[in-house]
C-alpha cells in the first residue's frame, strides 16, 4: 500500500490518496490490501474522519523485517565484484536453481536427473554449542552461552591452510568480509583495490585489498554469530530464596538488574555485573592489545603502538594500471586463544538446605518439642535424626537423650510414625528407612523374698482353714 499527499482538481486542497495494490507478484495479481477496504457506497472516495492506523506487530501485513538468513541466494547470481554484487566465484546459490548432479558413467557431462537443493540448502546454526553450568569447588557460574567465532578461512585463499589453525576460537576486529556467504544485511559490498605497494611498484604480483564492509562498526569487538540468552529465570523476587538459583548462590540482582532497556544487544564482559539477562561473550584481556597495532601488510607489530587506523598508499592496478591511490589501513585482528566470560554466583551454594529429620509419632500423648513453620501438629515429635555424619545411603541417629514417660495406664494397639523434614511436611526418604522405639515398663523388685513366700504361704493357710 502506498498514499500520498495530492492537489486534486481546482479547489488546490491537499488530498490523501491511497493505493493499496501496488504490490504485485510475478504474474501481475495484486498482494495488497483490496480496493474496497477503503471504499464506502460503491465508490473509491475515504470520507473525512475515517480512521486509518499501522499495525505495528512484528508479523502484520507490510510490515518490513530483516529475518535470519542462511546466506544461500535461492538462484545463481553475479559474479561481477562491486557495489550490491556478490563478489566471488563460488557460487552456493546455483545449486537452489538448477539442483546437484549426480556421478554418471564414464564422468559424462549429461545430467538427466538433478537433485533439487532448494530444500536442504537452506540451513545455518543457531545456539550456544557449549553452553556450561559449572562448579568450581566453590562457587556455580554459568558460561560459553554464546558460540565463539572461529579463526576460519574467510578470505578466500587459495593456500590451504592448517584445519587445526582454521578451527581456533577467536573474537575479531574489523574482520574480511565472507564473500561466499550472500546477506542482504552486508549489502553494499564493497569492492576490492587491485593494486601494488607504492614503495615496490616493481612487484610481480597484483593484491587486492578489501576493504572493512560499510555496514559494520570499525573497532568494535565481534566474538560470535549466534548464541542464547535468558530472560526469565523462573522465580520472581518474592519466590527466588525458596528457588533453585538461589541455593546454588545466585543473587535476584544478578540477572534482573531493573534496567529498562534490555541487554540483549549489550557486550557482557567481566566488568558487568547486574544485567536483565543471563548471556555471555567473549573475555577481553588488556594484553590482548599489544598486538593489535599493524603494519601495512597486517603484521602485529609488538612495539607499544596503541592501535589506531592511518592510511597506506597503493599503486592502483586495476584496468591495467593507474596512478596511486590512498586506502583506510585498519588493523586486522583475529586474537584466538580466547575464554568465554563466566557469570559467577556471588554466593556459594547451599550445600544443606535442612539439616535433620524430625521423628514424629503418637505412642507418646505429649509434646516434648515446639516450634517449626506450622507450630504443633497432630503428632508429637520424639526424636531427631541429624544429617552431620552419613554412611553410605543413610543417615543414623543413636538412642534419643529424651525420655518420654507415660504416667498414667496406656493401652498401645497401634502406632503411627512420620519422618518429616523440619518444617513439619514429609520428608523424602527411602522405603527402606526405619524408626525403632525402646518401651521400658519399670516394676519394683522386692529383696526379701524368703519373707515373700513365707507371708504368700501363710495367707494359703487361713484361706483353707476358713473352710
Amino acid at each position: 500500500m502506498f498514499g500520498k499527499s495530492v492537489a486534486l482538481g481546482g479547489d488546490f486542497l491537499n488530498r490523501i490518496v491511497i493505493y493499496p495494490n501496488l504490490l504485485k507478484d510475478a504474474g501481475g495479481n495484486a498482494l495488497g490490501l483490496p480496493s474496497y477496504f477503503f471504499s464506502e457506497d460503491g465508490n473509491t472516495t475515504i470520507h473525512s474522519m475515517r480512521k486509518l492506523g499501522f499495525d505495528r506487530h512484528w508479523n502484520a501485513w507490510s510490515t518490513c523485517a530483516i529475518q535470519l538468513q542462511d546466506g544461500v541466494p535461492l538462484a545463481g547470481v553475479s559474479t561481477t565484484t562491486g557495489a550490491g554484487k556478490y563478489p566471488s566465484e563460488f557460487d552456493r546459490g546455483q545449486a537452489n536453481l538448477s539442483g546437484i548432479a549426480p556421478p554418471t558413467e564414464n564422468n559424462t557431462l549429461s545430467y538427466p536427473s538433478r537433485v533439487q537443493m532448494a530444500g536442504f540448502n537452506n540451513k545455518i546454526y543457531l545456539g550456544a554449542d557449549a553452553a556450561a553450568l559449572s562448579f568450581d569447588g566453590n562457587h556455580f557460574s554459568f558460561a560459553n552461552l554464546h558460540t565463539p567465532l572461529n579463526r576460519g578461512d574467510l578470505e578466500n585463499n587459495e593456500v590451504v591452510g592448517d584445519a587445526q589453525t582454521g578451527g581456533q576460537t577467536c573474537y575479531k576486529m574489523n574482520p574480511r568480509e565472507n564473500y561466499a556467504n550472500y546477506n542482504t544485511s552486508r549489502l553494499p559490498y564493497n569492492e576490492g583495490i587491485s593494486f601494488k605497494y607504492a614503495s615496490d611498484p616493481g612487484s610481480a604480483d597484483d593484491r587486492l585489498w578489501i576493504r572493512l564492509n560499510r555496514n559494520l562498526t570499525p573497532f568494535a569487538i565481534y566474538d560470535t554469530s549466534t548464541g542464547i540468552f535468558i530472560e526469565d529465570l523462573g522465580y520472581e523476587a518474592d519466590q527466588w530464596e525458596d528457588g533453585l538459583w538461589n541455593k546454588l548462590g545466585f543473587e535476584y540482582e544478578q540477572f534482573n538488574s531493573g534496567a529498562d532497556a534490555s541487554d540483549r544487544n549489550t557486550f557482557i564482559d567481566s566488568s558487568v555485573k547486574n544485567t536483565n539477562i543471563l548471556t555471555t561473550n567473549a573475555e577481553i584481556n588488556a594484553v590482548d592489545t599489544k598486538s593489535w597495532a599493524q603494519n601495512q601488510y597486517l603484521n602485529a607489530k609488538f612495539n607499544g603502538d596503541l592501535c589506531a587506523s592511518g592510511t597506506i598508499y597503493l599503486a592502483h592496478t586495476h584496468g591495467g594500471g593507474g596512478g596511486n591511490t590512498t586506502a583506510d589501513l585498519l588493523p586486522v585482528v583475529i586474537q584466538t586463544g580466547i575464554e568465554s566470560v563466566t557469570r559467577t554466583a556471588n554466593d556459594y551454594p547451599v550445600a544443606l538446605n535442612q539439616g535433620y529429620y524430625t521423628i514424629r509419632s503418637d505412642i507418646v500423648p505429649q509434646h516434648s518439642y515446639a516450634g517449626a513453620q506450622q507450630g504443633n501438629t497432630a503428632l508429637p515429635i520424639v526424636g531427631l535424626v541429624s544429617k552431620q555424619n552419613p554412611a553410605s545411603d543413610y543417615y543414623f541417629a543413636g538412642q534419643n537423650s529424651v525420655e518420654h514417660i507415660i504416667t498414667k495406664p496406656t493401652t498401645i494397639s497401634s502406632i503411627q510414625v512420620s519422618v518429616t523434614d523440619p518444617d513439619g511436611t514429609f520428608a523424602n526418604i527411602s522405603k527402606r528407612s526405619a524408626v525403632i522405639f525402646r518401651i521400658d515398663r519399670t516394676s519394683l523388685l522386692d529383696l526379701q523374698v524368703a519373707k515373700e513366700v513365707f507371708e504368700k504361704a501363710l495367707r494359703s493357710q487361713k484361706g483353707r482353714n476358713k473352710m
